[in-house]
């Protein structure tokens, strides 16, 4: 059996991925649900800007467009 497991973060970073990469190069963004909660030089700075709007765990992505390819997206879509 093949369990769908539904990711908003995922499918915000998909559908945002371009913008946000041009907007937020090496930076590391924090998101939650379809919202992005968090920006800063360090993991740990997005992480406390996103504590601070009230999420305690936000999926945590550094926006390096060297390092990922866009392909990667929609595979499960």
């Amino acid at each position: 059996m093949t369990r769908v497991v539904h990711q908003p973060e995922l499918d915000f970073l998909e559908d945002n991925y371009r913008d946000l990469v041009v907007k937020f190069k090496d930076k590391w963004v924090a998101i939650s649900g379809y919202s992005l909660v968090g920006v800063g030089d360090s993991a740990a700075e997005a992480l406390r800007q996103a504590v601070a709007a009230g999420c305690r765990r936000p999926m945590l992505v550094r926006l390096a467009p060297e390092a990922w390819e866009e392909p990667f997206f929609g595979c499960y879509r």
